[in-house]
């Protein structure tokens, strides 16, 4: 529980060089709603990628609920048993996380590409991008909380006449190799 509550320390310090008021309580957990799981399966096709927690309705889970490792975001629930939960991963091409750039403030859509891949999505082409710039939620949509590391930048390519930036990103989460979320 304390790793995850260290992962927001960042995202606040930019926040609070920019003097704007943290929003609200969305990014802040309790006990109560901390869950530990264990990952019992995983599936990475280029279709589909999801794995599968030891925790499900009877443990008080939720579909739409956040899942995080010990790094960042790893995806959502979409689907449960009583003893167990379905987890879409952020690299799923059918999952889409409100975002913003940590160093500018920058907000958009980063969207599943499959394997260890995502893309920035609806970026204006005259926005101020790097490779290496940190992706964390936004909390716009209010399923994920504000403030959690999904992706570092990693490509940025600036096509002319096009109204947006073609980017690429890998996310923080350890996705293939953790064992606990």
């Amino acid at each position: 529980m304390l790793r995850a509550r260290l992962q927001q320390m960042e995202s606040l310090e930019q926040e609070l060089d920019r003097h704007r008021r943290l929003l609200g309580t969305t990014g802040r957990m309790d006990a109560q709603s901390v869950k530990i799981a264990s990952v019992l399966f995983y599936s990475s096709t280029p279709l589909t990628q999801y794995l599968t927690i030891n925790k499900g309705s009877l443990d008080n889970i939720k579909i739409n609920q956040p899942v995080i490792d010990a790094n960042g975001l790893i995806g959502q629930v979409t689907s449960l048993t009583p003893t167990s939960s379905r987890i879409m991963k952020i690299t799923d091409p059918n999952h889409q996380t409100p975002v913003r750039v940590l160093r500018t403030g920058q907000r958009g859509i980063a969207t599943g590409l499959g394997h260890s891949q995502l893309s920035l999505d609806f970026i204006p082409f005259a926005a101020n991008i790097q490779p290496g710039d940190k992706l964390v939620t936004s909390g716009l949509g209010g399923i994920f909380p504000t403030g959690y590391p999904v992706a570092t930048i990693t490509e940025v390519i600036k096509t002319e006449g096009l109204s947006y930036l073609t980017i690429k990103a890998e996310p923080i989460a350890d996705l293939d190799n953790t064992h606990e979320v």
